[in-house]
């Protein structure tokens, strides 16, 4: 990950460019709560706030997906409201992504699968699994170093990421192996 900032960086100072808010890691993540703010006919002011109308609409449909109620949240470092899950439960999610039963999942699933390079950027470890698969699976790793993936399979898996220098090495042996049946 350094190295990409490293890259964009030097990149934007060669066009004489400053960097803004948009090459934040969670930019994305932000975009997206501001259009669902959009959408559900609500002022942007305060959509972090886990009392406005968009925090309440993401925990109702996170409840939803993880099958789970009073989830615990805390405030990551760009002041979103973050969900706690077990393994289990976030291995369970990244496989109903693969599932495709619900088609906004679907959506998802297949927009990462035909945009990699927006998941992780080049030479990520995310986007090239992605590419590797070609539209049979995906990765994502998040908060903490869980990496999540989801193939399409009825085989489930969650990962605690151990990288130990080496922006490819990442532990293979899950934490969280289910066979769904």
């Amino acid at each position: 990950m350094l190295h990409q900032i490293k890259k964009t960086r030097y990149s934007l100072v060669k066009a004489s460019k400053s960097a803004s808010s948009i090459y934040n890691n969670c930019s994305g993540k932000h975009a997206g709560m501001l259009a669902l703010a959009k959408y559900l006919g609500k002022g942007i002011k305060g959509y972090t706030n886990k009392e406005h109308s968009v925090q309440k609409f993401i925990n109702d449909y996170v409840c939803e997906i993880s099958e789970s109620e009073n989830i615990h949240y805390e405030i990551d470092g760009c002041s979103a409201p973050v969900p706690f899950f077990t393994l289990e439960t976030i291995a369970n999610m990244f496989q109903k992504l693969a599932q495709g039963e619900k088609i906004e999942l679907k959506r998802v699933f297949n927009a990462m699968t035909s945009h990699p390079l927006l998941v992780g950027g080049t030479d990520n470890f995310d986007s090239s699994f992605i590419q590797a698969l070609d539209g049979r699976g995906i990765t994502k790793v998040g908060g903490e170093s869980i990496r999540g993936i989801s193939i399409k399979t009825k085989k489930i898996w969650a990962n605690r990421n151990r990288n130990k220098g080496s922006r490819w090495e990442f532990s293979c042996s899950p934490y969280c192996y289910y066979e769904i049946t």
